[in-house]
């Protein structure tokens, strides 16, 4: 019983110190800081699933996140969450997203955020996937984002994907 107690403990460690460690993710480039960047997990055999981050500006002029490759999914799309007749609907966002100068802006559950579709596998918690944004002056930068079960509390009436 004792070596059970000490086995469950020691996961216990292991699985908050990935957790801790995956979870404060930054990353400063030419002006930006990428942070909280993260995949949500996927749920069997789904052939989609989007991913977010907080990209904060320092510098004195808008950027624009024009696009993103991925080794995870044939496409990457920049989209946002609209609401139509009542309906809540992606939206695909061709002209990528600004972020205005000295300001910060989350891609998070429901807002902007990332949709990768037609994965090539599905996603699994604690793995990190490269992902390479492409930015308008700042030029592009590949992280690795780590996979984590859907945090969102986001009850939309409906959910319509293109």
């Amino acid at each position: 019983m004792r070596f059970k107690s000490k086995s469950f403990f020691l996961n216990l460690i292991i699985c908050m110190a990935i957790n801790s460690s995956s979870l404060a993710n930054s990353i400063q480039f030419n002006g930006l800081i990428l942070s909280n960047f993260w995949i949500k997990e996927t749920i069997g055999n789904h052939k989609m699933t989007s991913g977010y981050l907080s990209i904060e500006n320092k510098n004195s002029v808008d950027e624009r996140l024009l696009s993103l490759t991925s080794e995870i999914a044939k496409k990457n799309q920049l989209h946002n969450m609209i609401v139509k007749n009542d309906i809540m609907k992606m939206e695909n966002l061709n002209n990528g997203i600004v972020i205005r100068a000295k300001s910060k802006l989350s891609l998070k559950p429901g807002s902007y955020h990332i949709m990768f579709m037609k994965l090539r596998k599905p996603l699994k918690i604690t793995k990190k996937y490269k992902v390479t944004l492409n930015f308008k002056n700042a030029g592009s930068v590949t992280l690795e984002m780590p996979v984590h079960k859907n945090r969102s509390n986001n009850k939309a009436k409906h959910h319509d994907h293109h």
